[in-house]
């Protein structure tokens, strides 16, 4: 069930990028994040208690004019619990990002090289895992530490043309997830920030 919006706007996109022009493309991402605001409790700052991470996902965009475009697409991004933080030397807790994204785009050059500004909102269900991003979900006073919120996302990158249906891009973002929650989390947990530096390919498959 939380799966089929999601998919709906993707479909709505592939939709709209084979009826209304060549501007369909799907986006294949890679970024190093890291915490750069927000705390873990009321003494540790998220960026201490985790290490930098990675972060992957595609999405289907579609550049509606030379100067606007939209995208929709999927992520999982993690990073993992520094050594010094970790209650079990033997494995690896991490603080897991799995989300959905929609943007606008700003482009302001219809050129080869396509500098662009990105503007958008994201649903995470993030969590804190026991051993590796795919592990047990922890928990926090018999209450598992996980939940769905909301976010807003921003970001400058470059896309350059390579060939009629490949384009190679790098961006810089920032996103901000509103996940305070002091009933389950208690006061010390905030909104996070995070920083993402990486870029990938874009393929015009109706170009």
């Amino acid at each position: 069930m939380r799966y089929q919006r999601p998919a709906a706007v993707l479909i709505w996109c592939l939709t709209t990028g084979v009826l209304f022009g060549e501007g369909l493309g799907i986006r294949l991402q890679a970024d190093r994040i890291r915490s750069v605001s927000g705390s873990r409790d009321e003494s540790t700052a998220m960026a201490d208690y985790v290490d930098p991470g990675m972060s992957g996902g595609f999405a289907v965009t579609h550049r509606i004019s030379p100067g606007f475009g939209i995208e929709a697409g999927v992520e999982l991004g993690w990073m993992t619990v520094s050594k010094d933080m970790k209650p079990d030397p033997s494995k690896d807790p991490a603080f897991v990002l799995p989300r959905v994204k929609v943007s606008n785009l700003v482009y302001f050059s219809a050129g080869r090289v396509s500098p662009y500004l990105r503007l958008g909102f994201h649903v995470t269900g993030w969590r804190f895992t026991e051993d590796g991003p795919d592990g047990k979900v922890a928990e926090f006073e018999g209450e598992k530490i996980q939940k769905m919120s909301f976010g807003l996302h921003g970001g400058l990158g470059v896309e350059m043309k390579l060939l009629d249906r490949l384009s190679l891009f790098g961006e810089a973002g920032i996103s901000v997830l509103f996940c305070r929650d002091t009933f389950f989390f208690g006061k010390g947990f905030t909104e996070q920030g995070i920083l993402a530096l990486g870029g990938g390919i874009v393929f015009y498959p109706f170009h």
